[in-house]
């Protein structure tokens, strides 16, 4: 994905610097393009839910930690979880997707933006009993969609308004589970994969309204085959 994607969309736009760079754990389907990306570009700062493994090949990496907060042009950045006590993070957890960078952006006109990585059901429920007032307009749907995650009291409390489901095409994990897409369905949650390519999203701050572009609607050509959205 670096080669293909991320790089050839960063040198585009003329980029080649990254303020920061977060990995939400070291699994390779979200790890596997940190050596390209870091031979590549100067990048300033990294962060991840596992730290100190050999896959950073020693470079600098911090925990990610609940309570880790910045702001950049009026937009706030929070991480909430991998939850920590004292400094330290908590040992509840013993699978690594659950150790996933959970981070929430919000901007000045209070759109809220969820990206949860793989984490499953536990840290769910931790997130919603350390986080009673937490809510998301737009969420990253946890772990692929897998059955593993999408709580029903999960979806309820966030009450989002887009669902983005990342998953591969013909994936071998047969992600996404269809009961969790009904989960959504039935929320009447608008659903987009990235199956139909770049999802772009753009905040009106008018009337604090949102809007999507997909790119493979967008460039539409008679030679690409149009998948099915969910």
């Amino acid at each position: 994905m670096a080669d293909s994607v991320i790089i050839p969309f960063l040198n585009y736009r003329g980029i080649n610097s990254i303020d920061r760079l977060i990995i939400s754990h070291t699994d390779r389907d979200h790890a596997g393009s940190f050596q390209p990306l870091y031979e590549g570009f100067s990048i300033k700062s990294v962060m991840s839910g596992e730290a100190d493994l050999p896959i950073f090949n020693g470079y600098p990496v911090k925990g990610c930690q609940s309570g880790q907060h910045w702001v950049w042009d009026g937009v706030r950045f929070e991480i909430l979880s991998p939850l920590s006590k004292n400094g330290l993070v908590t040992e509840a957890i013993k699978n690594n997707n659950n150790l996933s960078c959970v981070l929430l952006i919000t901007t000045a006109k209070q759109i809220r933006y969820l990206l949860t990585g793989d984490v499953e059901k536990q840290v769910e429920w931790q997130l919603l009993m350390h986080y009673p007032d937490l809510k998301a307009d737009v969420l990253q749907v946890p772990h692929h969609g897998s059955k593993t995650s999408s709580g029903t009291d999960f979806i309820n409390q966030l009450e989002p308004k887009m669902a983005l489901f990342s998953y591969g095409y013909r994936n071998r994990f047969h992600h996404p589970s269809e009961k969790v897409v009904q989960k959504y369905r039935k929320k009447a949650v608008k659903i987009y994969t990235m199956v139909n390519g770049v999802i772009d999203i753009q905040s009106d701050i008018t009337n604090n309204s949102l809007s999507v572009i997909q790119y493979r609607e967008l460039k539409q050509r008679f030679w690409h085959r149009q998948a099915r959205n969910l």
